[in-house]
């Protein structure tokens, strides 16, 4: 609501505010739900969302709020651009005059405190110049002062005061009534925004709502499908891409924690990002992705990044038996087969170059796995001796992995030295034999086409021939195939 007025009600005066911002009045409030203003401002977040997310949970959680709403008596809130920088302020607005309410800010990815306020209409801001008003008065004097939002603290810039003796001042300094009186008119001219509007009730209703079997967390200009309810007997669970209006971007940690029933889930075309155990269902044999989703695809029920160089995420239930990785793979991601008992042996292709850490966490049916490229890089805790990316079960006493099955893999590789770090079996498949290097520089290029064309006419020589064929006779078949191998 936009206004040409300045409010100046009586009972409208600030309380409390992180300096630069002065006490005024004799109001004191001794409940603990003041202690929220006091938040946590050494805890960093990734996004403003996540922060403000916080503060409304608090306060939701506080024994004073929830007597409160037993009473009828809520909370709102809204979020604002204040200063134009791109990230909204948070306003908590008090039911009654004579509880606080509160602005925040987020900066330099932490949740500050920039001031608490008397309910009475006295806090307003002008958005174009990024200032806020605080109005208010008491026992015959009134005040008016300005403050500019920067760099996460509330400057002071402007400071007027006026009492019943006709006593006028300006930042402690004595001025004119008509002095006084044209300061107050150009700041009427700015059409000041009342704190006031637009407020949304902070209740559990507007920061959890259930749609269907699905609970969903509220992150402001988003949800986050936060857990399926446990009376669900659905084996199939779909994930709306909007709730009241606003995309479903997240899937939490405990989306499937209180209900392990469903064999399929199916991600909206809104996710961006999840929790990795929140795609752990223990029943789960499908993970399908709309095709509209610009972050991630799924092919046979499994997750991959979208342009399937990378797998996500295997489900749990899903026989791993029949599984080959699609040829584009050239990453395991982390989490992607962790807790999965349906994965009891598994190959990795040579064309996956990188396991991250925790890819096969916990897998408690896994007994063998093969690693066929001789320098994957395998992420875990090597310096700490945890073993953690590959392991059956996790000891949470000493941090530590423990595998009973194999891992094979070539002479010399990282699967071999994986295994002797952390005391695990290694079964050899041998020395590598790189198929197309006949010259061995460890490459396969037109240099190897080079010499084994002048091989096979007699001009020259290999360096590594068992490279140049698979039957251990070298022939013009052995030509086709690197003419292939040149072209994949």
């Amino acid at each position: 609501m936009k206004s040409n007025k300045i409010i100046s009600a009586i009972t409208s005066a600030i309380i409390a505010a992180a300096a630069p911002i002065a006490f005024f009045g004799s109001y004191k409030n001794d409940d603990t739900l003041t202690a929220k203003a006091a938040i946590d401002e050494n805890a960093t977040y990734d996004t403003w969302q996540e922060g403000y997310h916080d503060v409304l949970n608090d306060f939701t959680d506080d024994t004073i709020f929830k007597n409160m709403a037993q009473n009828g008596l809520y909370y709102s809130f809204w979020s604002k651009d204040l200063n134009s920088d791109g990230i909204p302020e948070l306003f908590l607005s008090s039911p009654q005059s004579t509880m606080p309410s509160y602005l925040y800010t987020f900066y330099d990815n932490k949740i500050k405190t920039l001031g608490s306020f008397v309910k009475g209409g006295g806090v307003s801001y002008y958005k174009d110049e990024n200032i806020i008003l605080v109005s208010g008065g008491s026992a015959g004097y009134v005040y008016y002062q300005i403050y500019k939002l920067q760099n996460g603290e509330l400057e002071i810039i402007d400071d007027l005061f006026s009492d019943t003796i006709n006593k006028y001042t300006r930042n402690g300094a004595a001025i004119t009534k008509s002095e006084y009186d044209s300061l107050i008119e150009y700041y009427q001219s700015k059409g000041f925004d009342d704190f006031y509007d637009d407020r949304t009730t902070l209740t559990e209703t507007n920061l959890h709502s259930k749609v269907g079997d699905i609970y969903y967390d509220y992150f402001f200009d988003y949800y986050m499908a936060w857990f399926l309810s446990e009376k669900s007997t659905a084996s199939a669970i779909t994930i709306p891409s909007k709730v009241n209006g606003l995309p479903v971007t997240i899937i939490s940690s405990v989306f499937l924690d209180y209900n392990s029933t469903p064999k399929t889930l199916n991600l909206p075309a809104s996710i961006d990002s999840f929790y990795y155990h929140g795609l752990s269902g223990e029943s789960l044999t499908a993970i399908n992705v709309d095709s509209a989703n610009p972050y991630y695809t799924s092919k046979d029920g499994v997750m991959y990044n979208k342009d399937m160089t990378q797998l996500i995420k295997f489900p749990a239930a899903k026989d791993s038996a029949s599984f080959t990785f699609p040829k584009s793979v050239t990453e395991i991601g982390r989490y992607a087969f962790a807790w999965c008992t349906g994965t009891k042996s598994i190959v990795i292709p040579n064309t996956i170059d990188t396991i991250n850490d925790h890819a096969f966490y916990s897998c408690p049916n896994l007994s063998s796995i093969m690693i066929e490229y001789p320098e994957c890089d395998i992420y875990d805790y090597w310096d700490d001796g945890y073993g953690i990316t590959i392991c059956n079960t996790y000891d949470s006493t000493t941090g530590k992995g423990n595998y009973l099955g194999v891992i094979r893999g070539y002479d010399d590789s990282t699967a071999q030295k994986y295994a002797d770090n952390f005391g695990r079996t290694f079964i050899s498949l041998g020395s590598f034999v790189k198929e197309g290097d006949c010259n061995n520089d460890g490459y396969v290029n037109v240099a190897d086409a080079v010499m084994l064309q002048r091989y096979l006419l007699g001009n020259g020589s290999l360096t590594n021939w068992k490279n140049a064929c698979k039957d251990n006779h070298i022939d013009t078949f052995d030509m086709v195939l690197m003419r292939r191998l040149l072209t994949e």
